[in-house]
């Protein structure tokens, strides 16, 4: 049950929970029910319903209402599509498409469609905005993103690179972006568990992975099952950890296969990443926190150079350990 107050007027939903990621306002007294309006009259508005469904998250997010479409839209409706092709330039199928507008407007979205055929094409409805376009994989039931389509065509993994496609009143269609690699080799697991100190599962916890290097820009998340297990899919390189929730305020990466872990970063092979551990420390807190991880600690060990150091002069090769013991403030 809810109470909101207002003067009167036309009014559109927006609901923010970790429970779903769409909501269907029921009821509306708006004689065109597919803009999801609420009219409040000098009466107010009453019995209306709105229904949140689709698959949970880790964290809330906010999202508009639609409304049920009691019939279908005869006047032509804007729209984006196009063709995906892999690097041979051979249509890819299985590959979906799902297209964000701007952020607090009535055309955010996200706009989807069925896969990509054979043909490799897409076509999506989408109303009037500014737009854009993000590709993915469905893997038993986990999404690996492959990256972003620009206005013209051309393609981007990183997100804050990407440009956005204009629809003012007509469709743009003939889109054609071509994947710099297969969808298989772009998709390598990522598995392992998140626990808290005690080892015992926190439930659903959101985490993500952002590409090093080469990779700087690319970006996957999802979210992990109840037991604390958790699958991501991205191409082999660099990735530093993170983790969204309310179980904590700092996690640490064990068990990591890069050879130098004091940056909590994770190593992707040809083969993926296999039994990853993120343990969750720190207070509890009744909002949600994220953490950038880092890596257990250990016991680095280090030689200095002849000449200026960062903590001095050294006339000669000599032991970290003799500097720490001459300057114990270093400790």
């Amino acid at each position: 049950m809810f109470t909101l107050y207002g003067q009167p007027g036309s009014y559109k939903f927006i609901v923010s929970t970790e429970l779903g990621r769409e909501c269907t306002v029921f009821d509306s007294a708006n004689p065109q029910p597919t803009d999801a309006h609420i009219q409040v009259t000098e009466d107010g508005a009453r019995d209306i319903r709105v229904r949140v469904s689709g698959e949970p998250r880790a964290t809330p997010q906010p999202f508009f209402c639609s409304a049920p479409v009691s019939a279908p839209v005869s006047a032509p409706v804007p729209g984006i599509g196009g063709t995906v092709l892999g690097p041979d330039g051979v249509p890819l199928e299985g590959i979906s498409v799902r297209i964000f507008g701007e952020g607090g407007t009535a055309s955010f979205g996200p706009w989807t469609g069925p896969a990509t055929g054979p043909d490799g094409e897409f076509s999506i409805e989408t109303p009037d905005g500014s737009f854009a376009v993000e590709l993915y994989r469905t893997i038993n039931g986990v999404e690996c993103k492959l990256g972003y389509v620009n206005h013209d065509g051309s393609h981007t993994f990183n997100f804050g690179l990407r440009t956005r496609t204009l629809i003012r009143g007509q469709a743009v269609t003939g889109l054609t972006v071509q994947l710099p690699n297969a969808p298989s080799t772009l998709c390598r697991p990522i598995r392992g568990t998140v626990t808290g100190v005690d080892g015992q599962s926190l439930g659903v916890v959101s985490i993500a992975v952002d590409g090093d290097g080469p990779l700087q820009g690319h970006r996957q998340n999802w979210a992990t099952k109840a037991d604390g297990t958790f699958t991501l899919y991205g191409q082999a390189g660099s990735y530093s950890f993170r983790v969204t929730t309310r179980s904590g305020s700092a996690c640490t990466v064990l068990d990591s296969a890069n050879p130098n872990p004091t940056p909590g970063r994770i190593e992707v092979t040809e083969e993926g990443a296999q039994g990853i551990r993120v343990v969750i420390s720190g207070e509890p807190s009744n909002s949600w926190q994220r953490s950038v991880c880092s890596a257990s600690p250990g016991t680095v060990t280090s030689k200095l150079q002849p000449g200026w150091n960062l903590a001095g002069w050294t006339g000669s090769e000599v032991d970290a350990s003799e500097l720490f013991g001459a300057i114990p403030g270093l400790e």
